[in-house]
């Protein structure tokens, strides 16, 4: 049994929705379910600013919303976190999610779709130089995802 997530020390409490992100100057705790989507959550823990995006595909097969595809996602996260006032020099990531769930979706060109969102998020992160401070990816269950926007800290149980 996993133990119980951390108070929310009266901070606003928001879910995350599939192609949404969220950027937060305010304290606030994002709640989401992950199976192969992914969720890369940021935070400038000097400014107190962060968020996360919940998206779905690795890369962009169709049109909007941006927030389906990790591809355009994550530059949005960032774009939206360095508007609000942090500066991406010291943004932290964590990473969640990339399961590999039974169904349609499960299998694309040999790998399955939560392996190709995960490895998305660490090829963009690297590339913008923004280190990966921890990281739950894979197995074959979903995750719920608590994320406290304001000191990047994040609780994770396998459903």
């Amino acid at each position: 049994m996993a133990p119980a997530p951390p108070p929310h020390g009266g901070r606003p409490s928001r879910f995350l929705h599939p192609a949404q992100i969220i950027a937060s100057e305010q304290p606030c705790v994002v709640t989401s379910i992950l199976g192969s989507c992914v969720a890369v959550c940021l935070v400038d823990p000097i400014a107190g600013i962060g968020g996360l995006t919940h998206y779905l595909l690795p890369r962009q097969l169709g049109g909007p919303p941006p927030g389906r595809y990790g591809s355009l996602a994550i530059p949005l996260l960032i774009e939206k976190l360095t508007a609000l006032g942090a500066r991406r020099s010291r943004l932290t990531a964590k990473v969640f999610g990339g399961a590999r769930m039974i169904g349609l979706l499960s299998r694309a060109a040999g790998e399955h779709v939560g392996e190709k969102n995960a490895q998305v998020a660490f090829d963009l992160l690297e590339e913008l130089g923004i280190p990966v401070a921890a990281e739950d990816i894979g197995g074959v269950r979903a995750r719920k995802l608590i994320y406290y926007t304001d000191d990047g800290s994040a609780w994770v149980r396998r459903l």
